[in-house]
Parts: C-alpha cells; structure tokens; sequence
C-alpha cells in the first residue's frame, strides 16, 4: 500500500509531477477513506460481519475473515497505521517534488 500511495513521488522527463500519478495517490487515498466512513457509521465493525453470522455460530475475531487471529484482531490498529504511514511518505515526496 505504501508504495501505491507514494506514487505522486514520480515525476515525468520535465521533473513534474504526473497528473496521471496524483490522480491515482488521490483517487486510493478516497476509497480508503469512503472504507474508513462506513466503518466509523457501523461502530468500527465491518457490515458483512453481520452477514457472516447469520452462517456460523463461531464468534472468534478472525470467525469471518481468513487471517490468523492476532492479524484479526488488531487488523485495523496495523492497517491503519500502515495507512498513516503511506500518507504522511506521500505528501513528503509531493512536498519535496
């Protein structure tokens, strides 16, 4: 992910950024952000969770994603500030560019 979002670091042979590169850093970063919404609506839970449940009696953090259950169940904790991290790496090579 991070290197996705560090795209606008490239430039083009006139040492511009790519219009083309900001649009996809910008373009990530929203549907992340649209994902980060519906979490925050839905109390931080995942809405298809409610959907898995209805299948399984099973209530474990990792019940109804296949990750092991320690990446289950800090997943947003780590992704989050993995996420963080891709961003702040972006906006300084934009800011440097």
């Amino acid at each position: 992910m991070i290197n996705f979002l560090a795209q606008p670091a490239k430039v083009d042979g006139l040492g511009e950024q790519s219009g083309r590169s900001k649009f996809r850093c910008l373009f990530g970063g929203g549907l992340v952000a649209v994902e980060v919404g519906v979490l925050l609506l839905n109390g931080w839970r995942c809405p298809l969770t409610s959907v898995a449940a209805r299948y399984t009696d099973e209530r474990s953090e990792n019940f109804d994603i296949y990750l092991p259950l320690w990446l289950a169940k800090y997943n947003k904790s780590i992704f989050g500030t993995l996420y963080v991290a891709g961003i702040a790496f972006a906006l300084v090579r934009w800011a440097r560019a």
